[in-house]
């Protein structure tokens, strides 16, 4: 069998390096074999805390042989050149042809070239090809050149049961691999990859990601099915634990009861997020269990890996319920006090002064969209940020105002300040939940608003690379919570008030024209938005006229009609139609030089279908623009639908060209009012096969 297996074995690789290198890997090894000609079926890549592995099921054993043509110089060519070429094919002057070609006679030469074998162009490529690995962060190790992500201790590497012999740094290829680091250290030599697979089952490694996946999933239903308990439904930390175990082990920890009064958010934080335990629930609550994912299998060493495992997290939730409650002591307005020892940006002030910026916005976004500022939103602004200088959020800052809330509450503060405190960062992602609540949208908008001005004004940017001050998440947030909580916003006003508040404060803000600059990258996210809501391209782009971060609501509501209408039954004969006059006007544009547009004159139509598709584009036209005005554009699409008839009956009957100047002109200026009444509505010219 022509068979390809490769596994790098290494010290522990990083869960969220796995799969992307292992993709990687497959890809580059792909490609390769691709250029070099050769055929192959079925790779795959697996991958495991200390190993990437690549099975290729059959690769060609070797290229197939070819013949190159390469013309050369004319027979009447200085000797020289002649022997030049002669030198450059590595043939004698009786062993090249003379053709007779347009130019003349040229000299032809005819280059075999022997396919390689398979084996050796591997032991050649590989070396080079694992060192175009890419990884976040490599390292070398000891004397080795080479760089990896952790120091290499084997690699394996078959083809056609056969060893490939190469070197990478220090690290010589082999048949050999290793099992499970605590109960299958011994070298393990191996044929092919059904013997490989038997050998890792046998020394307790499932190198098969998805099947680690499975596992791990199938032990903690039962385990939960077992105490009666719930499950968050949580594929990133299931997927983080695969990458940091080969045999998967579920065990079942206690939580001591005198945590259980913590705050959730600190449980699942200290439970989930730092110790990569999975949490149960009982009654919406975190349950006193939780479950570990272990790399130990043995029996006799449950009892001790579970004890260990609640210590560590005794010690960590210890240290979070001492800082909790030092926090509660304090107080929210205690550390408002302090904001002005908080750098927010170099070049924009401290945070005491980005709070004074929120709170000014807030006002204004909270009087326009809900009515006369009130109390709750100068105190939510004042104290959103408060929580920075407390000591659960310095020791878990993923905790940041979620920790305020909680204070806030404490503090005897109403719910809408609660809750605004707590959930103001919403959403930081675009499956993140969007705010709702009156007070919680202000806040959450303001401070986002605030931010993405600040940076502009300070010159950073997001790049393709990076976007080390999340931009285009702040972005993608203010675009979520103005179009999911129908908010009537000019962002191109919202943002001159927010360069405003920053002028008061004495920065520097004439760096160019950053509104605009703000505008510009908005409408780019806005675009991402929708297509991340499925959106095709072609709906997107025909939009694009009407994209304006105005009134985002209407955008969104003008594209999914757009969408509903294209897809509806029978709208592909009015395309149909539209297209026609669109493609006729194309055509006849280019040849008069002339961009028709003008109203057509009644007087000089000669046939009844001329004159009934002219007053149902004026009946249909008008009737769009209002309903548009009243953004109902579904209804406004429909309208359109009347036009079917009408333009399929006139190009059935009537001939755009005609012999007379004037009435073919005036067809055309009919054909314009087609085009402008649908573009009313959108760029149906975008429309994929229109």
């Amino acid at each position: 069998m022509t068979e390809f297996l490769l596994e790098i074995h290494s010290e522990e690789i990083p869960a969220n390096f796995q799969d992307f290198a292992a993709e990687n890997l497959k890809n580059l090894i792909c490609k390769i074999l691709t250029d070099l000609k050769l055929q192959f079926i079925n790779p795959r890549c697996f991958y495991t805390p200390r190993r990437l592995v690549i099975f290729i099921e059959r690769i060609d054993r070797k290229q197939a042989d070819s013949i190159e043509e390469k013309k050369g110089p004319s027979i009447e060519s200085p000797e020289v050149a002649i022997n030049g070429f002669l030198k450059s094919v590595g043939k004698k002057i009786n062993e090249v042809e003379i053709r007779d070609i347009k130019k003349g006679k040229f000299y032809f030469a005819l280059i075999e070239e022997k396919g390689k074998y398979t084996k050796d162009l591997l032991a050649e490529i590989l070396p080079d090809l694992l060192s175009k690995v890419s990884w976040p962060k490599s390292m070398k190790w000891g004397s080795d050149s080479v760089r990896w992500v952790r120091p290499i201790k084997s690699i394996l590497c078959l083809y056609d049961e056969r060893v490939i012999k190469f070197q990478y740094g220090l690290t010589q290829s082999s048949n050999l691999t290793y099992g499970h680091r605590f109960f299958s250290e011994k070298e393990i030599p191996v044929k092919s990859f059904s013997d490989y697979q038997i050998s890792m089952i046998n020394s307790k490694v499932m190198f098969d990601q998805n099947q680690r996946r499975k596992e791990i999933i199938k032990q903690v239903e039962e385990i939960s099915k077992s105490y009666e308990l719930k499950l968050l439904n949580d594929m990133n930390l299931i997927n983080e634990l695969t990458g940091l175990v080969e045999w998967p082990k579920a065990l079942v920890g206690s939580i001591d009861k005198e945590f259980m009064n913590l705050p959730q958010k600190i449980l699942e934080v200290s439970i989930r997020t730092h110790q990569k335990y999975i949490t149960l629930y009982q009654n919406e609550k975190i349950a006193e269990k939780f479950i570990i994912i272990t790399n130990i299998i043995s029996e006799e060493s449950e009892p001790v890996v579970i004890k260990g495992n609640e210590r560590v997290l005794k010690a960590r939730l210890s240290d979070a319920s001492f800082f909790y409650k030092n926090d509660l002591t304090k107080g929210l307005e205690y550390f408002s006090i302090n904001l002005s020892k908080i750098v927010f940006h170099r070049e924009l002030g401290d945070m005491s002064m980005k709070v004074g910026r929120i709170k000014f916005l807030s006002e204004k976004i909270y009087s326009k969209n809900y009515g006369d500022s009130a109390f709750h939103i100068d105190t939510a602004a004042r104290l959103c940020k408060s929580d920075l200088l407390s000591e659960t959020v310095t020791e878990f800052p993923e905790l940041q105002g979620k920790i305020g809330g909680y204070l806030a509450k404490s503090s005897g503060l109403s719910d809408e300040v609660s809750d605004a405190i707590r959930d103001h960062y919403s959403p930081v992602g675009p499956n993140d939940t969007c705010p709702s609540k009156p007070v919680t949208v202000t806040i959450a908008l303001a401070d986002k608003v605030d931010s993405l001005t600040g940076f502009y004004i300070a010159g950073e940017r997001a790049t393709g690379s990076g976007d080390q001050y999340g931009l285009r998440r702040s972005a993608l947030g203010i675009i979520r919570i103005i179009i999911e909580n129908n908010l009537k916003i000019n962002l191109n006003s919202l943002f001159s008030l927010s360069l405003d508040s920053f002028i008061d404060q004495g920065i520097d803000t004439n760096v160019g024209n950053i509104c605009r600059e703000i505008m510009i990258f908005i409408e780019s996210r806005l675009v991402s938005y929708l297509k991340n809501k499925g959106i095709k391209y072609d709906i997107i782009a025909a939009s694009v006229p009407f994209l304006s971060t105005d009134n985002l609501p209407n955008v969104m509501s003008r594209v999914m009609a757009l969408n509903k209408f294209v897809n509806l039954f029978g709208v592909d004969d009015l395309l149909g139609g539209y297209k026609r006059a669109h493609n006729i006007l194309l055509i006849e544009e280019k040849k008069d030089s002339y961009i028709y547009g003008d109203e057509p004159s009644i007087e000089i139509f000669e046939q009844d279908e001329e004159n009934k598709l002219y007053e149902k584009l004026q009946e249909v036209s008008k009737n769009t623009l209002k309903y548009i005005s009243l953004e109902k554009f579904s209804e406004s699409m429909e309208e359109l639908s009347h036009l079917n008839n009408p333009i399929d009956n006139f190009f059935k009957y009537v001939k755009v060209n005609s012999s007379d100047k004037l009435i073919r002109k005036n067809r055309l200026q009919l054909l314009a009012m087609i085009r402008n009444t649908f573009n009313k509505v959108a760029d149906f010219s975008k429309l994929e096969g229109i």
